[in-house]
């Protein structure tokens, strides 16, 4: 019997987050990925294209990685599979309050 790969979220899909999203994906993990503002949500694979192009990846690494993770517009879809969530706001606790309080 085939087994589902675990989910991983990533709440933040700023600079660390989507790193660390990016990480995953290279690694064959199904990645959920958020964040409450819509820029960076909408730049989120632009910006995982261009850092993996700068890590030296091809185009077919590229775009399987890119299959691997899904935007999220609300914090509540993007963990509501997650067995693991990454956390990866700025620190600041209004913000991470409310990115919580919706999920």
């Amino acid at each position: 019997m085939a087994r589902k790969k675990q989910q991983i979220a990533v709440i933040g899909a700023g600079l660390m987050g989507h790193g660390i999203a990016l990480t995953l994906a290279r690694a064959g993990q199904y990645v959920a990925i958020t964040d409450p503002v819509l820029e960076a949500r909408a730049s989120a694979p632009e910006r995982i294209r261009a850092s993996m192009e700068a890590l030296g990846d091809s185009e077919e690494v590229i775009a399987k990685a890119l299959k691997m993770i899904e935007i999220f517009s609300t914090t509540a879809g993007a963990v509501k599979e997650a067995a693991v969530v990454f956390e990866a706001a700025p620190e600041k606790m209004d913000l991470k309050r409310a990115i919580f309080a919706e999920a």
